[in-house]
């Protein structure tokens, strides 16, 4: 497969359509997604259409879901009901998965329709797309808009891949980070990512949080601990808060590769700040826990940066 778009469907690929997807935006098609991700057949075709989803697909173990450049899968209003909801994520984050592909496709959080409200333990999280756990993960080629909170969230996860994807945003909210990797995130490729319009990405383009107030909607079921060995290539935005972060408090983030940044940022093209300027604190007095400093970054490697600040 290319990196492309993809306008037809893949050989070996079953069709939604034929498990009963009617791909009309008014039915809820999540059964018939679900099942055919269910079937066993490794590889699976969402063609051309509009998908109401009213819960969250989940994706086993050594499948390959493709989806027509056109076809738009979106969260129903009001399907953003707890932290376990999401467009998609991984089937099983306990047990663990591996070798899930994800190629094509547009994907909406529908924002309008699901709003985050306050922080408690079961809070909807906001998030688009959900992997935790996983060995070998490729996302692909994906169109990605409106979520709530994080595009992209990817933690415990080794050995992924996340190339050529498109930010959009018609409703622009806080924590809007594009792709977002919490604790235990090892030996990754982030590159090609495209961010486009006002403010897009609402918050960090790329954020690798080895350390976080996971307490906090957007943050539920991440963990703090290590980020290593990540590569990050070739990113662009015309108005993202900040291109990259680096959040260590006592977590370590090492070995990492920044090269290839272009447009603007309203913020910072790299931030180091640690927690500080966050709207809630990590901790409830980090100067007394921390007296020495926080954070723990080694071997950074930021090369080729051509950016300009922003409004």
């Amino acid at each position: 497969m290319t990196t492309d778009r993809l306008r037809k469907q893949p050989s070996g690929a079953v069709s939604v359509r034929d498990f009963g997807a009617n791909g009309d935006g008014i039915s809820d098609d999540w059964n018939a997604l679900q099942q055919a991700l269910d079937s066993g057949t490794e590889a699976v075709w969402i063609p051309e259409g509009s998908y109401k989803v009213g819960s969250t697909l989940r994706v086993p173990s050594n499948r390959k879901l493709y989806a027509h450049e056109n076809a738009r899968v979106f969260l129903a209003d009001g399907a953003g009901a707890d932290q376990s909801c999401f467009v998609i994520a991984n089937a099983d984050p306990v047990a663990g998965d591996a070798n899930i592909l994800i190629q094509g496709g547009i994907w909406d959080g529908n924002n309008a329709g699901n709003p985050r409200g306050e922080d408690h333990p079961f809070a909807y999280t906001g998030g688009l797309m959900d992997f935790s756990n996983v060995k070998g993960l490729t996302l692909r080629a994906l169109t990605l808009q409106d979520p709530e909170a994080y595009y992209i969230r990817i933690g415990e996860t080794r050995g992924f891949v996340v190339e050529h994807l498109s930010f959009r945003a018609t409703r622009v909210r806080p924590n809007q980070d594009g792709v977002h990797l919490g604790g235990f995130c090892e030996d990754g490729i982030i590159r090609h990512l495209d961010a486009r319009g006002d403010r897009v990405t609402g918050d960090d383009l790329v954020a690798l949080n080895a350390d976080d107030n996971n307490t906090r909607a957007q943050n539920l079921g991440l963990k703090c601990g290590p980020i290593r060995r990540i590569t990050i290539e070739d990113i662009s935005a015309e108005s993202c808060h900040s291109f990259v972060r680096f959040l260590s408090v006592w977590s370590p983030i090492e070995e990492i590769s920044l090269s290839k940044v272009r447009g603007g940022c309203r913020y910072c093209a790299v931030n180091m700040d640690a927690y500080r300027g966050c709207l809630k604190p990590l901790a409830s007095d980090p100067a007394r826990l921390y007296p020495h400093g926080v954070g723990h970054i080694e071997n950074v490697t930021c090369r080729d940066l051509r950016v300009y600040k922003g409004d």
